[in-house]
């Protein structure tokens, strides 16, 4: 069948921007370089209107510029960026979208959210039928993700009022109707921003960050300053331990104090304890090179070097072992030089 002297004649050196692991190194770094600005510049969308940014984002409850503020991340992100003091703060701010918002599209309803149904889904796509090991990885994995996390986003509280979450059903042959004896599991949902929307051209709903969006280790040294506080152990810069090296439990809650504690278990626990002891030992190098640095310069110098160690685990340990390809290995070492 011949073709339409107007259709677009095939190009022969374009490919999917996704196969980037197939190509030789040299090509395939180039690629990521491709893929990395074009995310940037088409898949972050504002979800604040420009004329609402001053009243909902508390430009006037902004407390003035610290003197140190260009060589001292502030405890809850503002000033980070000093061109805009609240980019990134833990004031409550929205999150971002990835997607841009289609003018008159309305949020979808119970049945159109839960179709086709998430659990089926999990099920049939996450369902292991055979244990299949994965030689570079090891159960902290799981563990340091969730620790990254906490460090970036949080939805903040969850809310059981009959209004505020979802009811997925459980098909008949669902372990978990057969060992709870249920027909749904119930899903906490989001909390939405209060504030309403100021036309169509924005979402109708949005959802507000707690934690500072910065890669900062605000779960472990918290991301407000009474939080911050009540860590530290206000001598030598260092954060509280107990006569044993070990964070210090919350007899009411029964686990360590740290700056973000939802979710826990064993494996946060750990890496928690890890990093706040990395802290002590910083601290302890500092003031042997540089006795004539306060509590505060030793504490905020120390948090800085911290939060760089984790970053560089992440990108030069963590990402290559998710995923372990030469060219991304090269690709994350470029990135963190």
């Amino acid at each position: 069948m011949k073709t339409s002297p107007l259709a677009p004649k095939p190009n022969r050196l374009a490919t999917p921007w996704t196969d980037w692991y197939r190509k030789p190194r040299l090509l395939a770094l180039l690629q990521l370089v491709r893929t990395r600005r074009r995310l940037y510049r088409d898949n972050l969308f504002d979800t604040y209107a420009p004329a609402e940014r001053d009243a909902q984002r508390s430009y006037a409850a902004l407390p003035p510029r610290p003197p140190d503020a260009e060589h001292v991340r502030a405890i809850d992100g503002t000033y980070n960026d000093l061109q805009d003091p609240l980019m990134g703060a833990s004031r409550r701010l929205r999150f971002g979208r990835n997607t841009p918002w289609r003018s008159g599209a309305s949020r979808p309803d119970h049945h159109r959210l839960l179709s086709p149904n998430p659990r089926e889904v999990s099920r049939r796509l996450m369902t292991r039928d055979r244990f299949r090991p994965v030689p570079s990885l090891n159960l902290i994995a799981a563990a340091w993700i969730q620790f990254m996390t906490h460090d970036w986003f949080s939805h903040g509280p969850v809310a059981w009022d009959n209004t505020a979450h979802y009811e997925i059903p459980l098909s008949p042959d669902d372990p978990l109707r057969k060992k709870y004896r249920v027909a749904a599991m119930s899903v906490p949902a989001s909390l939405p921003d209060p504030a309403k929307r100021p036309g169509p051209h924005y979402p109708p709903t949005a959802h507000l960050n707690e934690n500072t969006h910065w890669w900062d280790a605000c779960q472990l040294y918290g991301a407000d300053p009474a939080v911050a506080k009540s860590l530290r152990a206000h001598a030598g810069g260092r954060l509280l331990l107990d006569r044993d090296g070990r964070l210090p439990v919350d007899g009411l809650l029964g686990v360590e104090k740290t700056g973000f504690r939802r979710n826990w278990w064993v494996g946060l626990s750990i890496l928690h304890e890890l990093f706040a002891r990395e802290h002590n030992r910083i601290c302890a190098m500092l003031e042997e090179s540089h006795p004539a640095f306060s509590d505060q310069k030793l504490y905020d110098t120390a948090r800085m070097i911290n939060a760089a160690l984790i970053a560089r685990i992440h990108t030069l340990e963590w990402t290559p072992a998710i995923l372990p390809n030469p060219t991304l290995a090269t690709a994350m070492r470029a990135n963190w030089s």
